[in-house]
This record gives structure tokens, sequence and C-alpha cells, in this order.
């Protein structure tokens, strides 16, 4: 168990309720907070404020990822590129968790349409996205770089959102989304090739 996670506390409510909310309760034993969930963006909003609160290492990020971004694929062991940015996990946590959710919330509703909109419907969710450019999909190391294999497929992680302008850099791969499928998150890095 995580440091400190015994001491969350869960309420599942009706969808009659107000809605998702953290709130703090406060009896004749103290304050506590309790996160009441009344939807399954609920759930997922929990699990982002447990990654945001309660966990200290990109492993234990990726320990509750499945559950905070529902919608989102991960390469397994990808987290861990997160060691290589430019300043420690603590200091990244909240960022990463935004872009994460937004590629979660809105990927596939943004991604359905044309990719010319794609970096300006991002931009209220607060994210700075982009794909690489065509010199840069022309280099053969950069191809190297930007490719894994997933379920035995070879995978492109040319889209990529930047948690700083010149670096920090959260690389994906949409391509399943045609089929049905989930974004699918690859590389956590500093920089790639380009």
């Amino acid at each position: 168990m995580l440091s400190g996670l015994y001491k969350i506390v869960a309420c599942i409510t009706s969808s009659l309720a107000k809605g998702d909310a953290l709130l703090t309760l406060v009896s004749d034993r103290g304050a506590r907070e309790v996160f009441f969930v009344a939807s399954a963006r609920g759930n997922e909003s929990l699990f982002r404020w447990v990654i945001c609160e309660f966990t200290s290492s990109p492993s234990e990020m990726e320990a509750y990822a499945s559950f905070a971004f529902r919608q989102l694929e991960f390469v397994a062991g990808s987290f861990n590129g997160l060691k290589n940015m430019s300043k420690p996990y603590a200091n990244l946590v909240a960022a990463v968790v935004r872009h994460l959710s937004a590629l979660s919330d809105e990927g596939g509703r943004i991604f359905s349409g044309p990719r010319e909109v794609v970096e300006a419907e991002f931009g209220p969710y607060g994210v700075n996205i982009s794909d690489e450019n065509g010199a840069t999909k022309r280099n053969s190391r950069a191809k190297r770089d930007h490719t894994l294999i997933w379920q035995k497929r070879e995978r492109s992680f040319w889209w990529h959102t930047k948690l700083e302008p010149d670096h920090d850099r959260i690389h994906f791969c949409p391509g399943d989304l045609q089929e049905g499928g989930k974004i699918l998150v690859g590389i956590f890095c500093y920089h790639l090739t380009t």
C-alpha cells in the first residue's frame, strides 16, 4: 500500500446527489477530507486526486493510471521516462495529470475531427499539443526514437503534449481511435530527436 493511502475516504453517492466533490467533513473527532463519487467521471477524479496527493514516484502513478485515465492505454514502463524530465516528480505530477486528463476526457472527440484544429481544441484545457513536422518524420533517427512495439505492432508516437515550451513531453499515438480503441501513451521524456 502506498504511504498515506489508508487515510483516503471515498463515499459512493446516489446519482441524484449534487455530483462529485472533495469535501472536508468535521466531527467531534476532527476534520477529514472525503471524496464523494456520484459518477464514472467522479471515480476517475478520485484517482487523479490520489495520484496528485499521495504518489511520490512514476511507478506509483502508473499503478493508478488505468483508473484515473480510462480512455487511455499506456505502454508498460513508459512512466519511468518521467525520471528524465527537467524537474523532480513532485513538481511534475499536477501538470502530467492535467495533460493526461485532457487526453482521456477530450482526446477521442478532438481526434475524431480534422487534425488541423487539434492544437486549438486542446488550448482551453491548458494543454499545448502538436504533431512532429515532416522533416522530423523523415529523419531515420527521429523515427526510431518515436517508434515502439505495442501488442506486436509498430506504433509511431509523433503527437505530443508539451509540459514546457521546449522540453518535457508526453508522446502518444491516436491511431487506434478510428477502430474504436483508445489513445496510446508511450513515451514520457525530456525531448526526443527532431
